[in-house]
């Protein structure tokens, strides 16, 4: 467990989109005036200060900024309604707390979609994981938990203590459910780990 890199997964980013492509290729090379259709693009940056414009040398620090950088340029007239509207996103990872909400007024056309692509393809992550480290899993010491647990794997069960790193609160676990559990779910090296549960397939009694 220690050389793994252990996330817990918290947040499932959400949009609602109405005629807004979202892609992933390479876009051409342009802006505002020689672009196909008069086009505009704007730019994000995960390590861009607070304060930019959406330029390519002065990009936006999130998502939010950009859809508000829209939003303003349709208002002040400087993006007409005919214009396709590209964001490009620059590589990283792009840490959330909350949904990227997008809403009717978001939207483009047919002819001129608002559409949101990575720079370079394969580059842009969008989490709204925690990292959790190694070193925070710590063996059973509770004696009122070891108790409950079989004596085969009670020096093996781990546990962390995610307020220490989370402060949002979770719902509880119900003690009977079908289906997926409610977050928080857990992740080792990419992978989903199932929670715990009794009977398991291949028990005698199983139950489910």
């Amino acid at each position: 467990m220690k050389n793994k890199n252990v996330n817990l997964f918290m947040l499932a980013v959400t949009a609602f989109t109405s005629s807004i492509l979202l892609a992933n290729e390479e876009p051409s090379e342009g802006s505002l005036g020689n672009r196909p259709k008069d086009s505009v693009t704007f730019y994000v940056a995960v390590d861009a200060n607070g304060d930019g414009n959406g330029t390519s040398s002065d990009p936006f620090q999130s998502l939010e900024q950009a859809r508000d950088g829209i939003r303003a340029a349709r208002k002040s007239c400087r993006l007409r309604s005919d214009q396709p509207v590209t964001v490009r996103i620059g590589p990283g990872v792009y840490r959330r707390s909350s949904s990227f909400q997008l809403s009717a007024e978001d939207s483009g056309t047919a002819g001129a979609p608002v559409v949101y692509r990575a720079t370079k393809p394969g580059s842009v992550r969008i989490r709204g994981s925690v990292a959790l480290s190694p070193s925070a899993f710590t063996s059973v010491s509770d004696d009122a938990i070891r108790s409950r647990l079989d004596d085969a794997v009670r020096d093996d069960i781990l546990v962390c203590d995610i307020s220490e790193s989370v402060s949002a609160p979770f719902a509880s676990f119900k003690t009977s459910f079908r289906g997926v559990p409610v977050a928080p779910w857990l992740y080792v090296n990419h992978h989903p780990k199932p929670l715990a549960r009794w009977p398991n397939l291949g028990t005698p009694e199983q139950g489910w």
